[in-house]
């Protein structure tokens, strides 16, 4: 789509998930766009526009979470991301006191929520089946519950 604003062109690029429901839009400037391609694995576009070529990277929402004791030795950030080397997801533990890291892969990540000493994964295990695992600062699973019907809401 191409748009005229005070003598400023404009192109965007709107994105969509597999669903038909609208993410985002990315402006561009320059009049039209005669080419767009994607990185095979990864998350750079590049964009053919008028007569230049304009670079992305797409930066993917994620989801994540804090949790410790707070008083500046387990302050916890859990993240759950896409890594560029690998296809699914990675949930990473890392402590920022001590800037140590551990990482867990998983395929299915439904929701991720963090309170207190812990934090809950919630995982599409199989057809209209969830795991729900509790997790400690290591990452290293402290229980884990199946769910016969899928959580909507997780708060801890």
């Amino acid at each position: 789509t191409s748009r005229h604003t005070d003598k400023k062109e404009l192109s965007l690029v709107e994105f969509y998930s597999p669903y038909g429901i609208k993410l985002r839009t990315m402006k561009v400037p320059g009049g039209i766009i005669h080419g767009l391609t994607w990185e095979g694995g990864g998350l750079r576009l590049a964009l053919a526009v008028d007569s230049f070529i304009y670079f992305a990277n797409i930066r993917p929402d994620c989801q994540w979470g804090l949790f410790g004791d707070f008083n500046g030795k387990n302050n916890i950030l859990v993240t759950a991301f896409s890594p560029a080397e690998r296809s699914g997801l990675a949930v990473q533990f890392w402590n920022i006191a001590t800037n140590k890291r551990f990482k867990r892969r998983t395929t299915r990540l439904h929701a991720l929520r963090a309170a207190g000493d812990h934090c809950v994964l919630v995982e599409s295990f199989a057809e209209e089946k969830y795991k729900v695992t509790l997790h400690d600062e290591t990452g290293a699973q402290v229980d884990f519950r199946f769910a016969p019907v899928e959580p909507r809401f997780v708060a801890m």
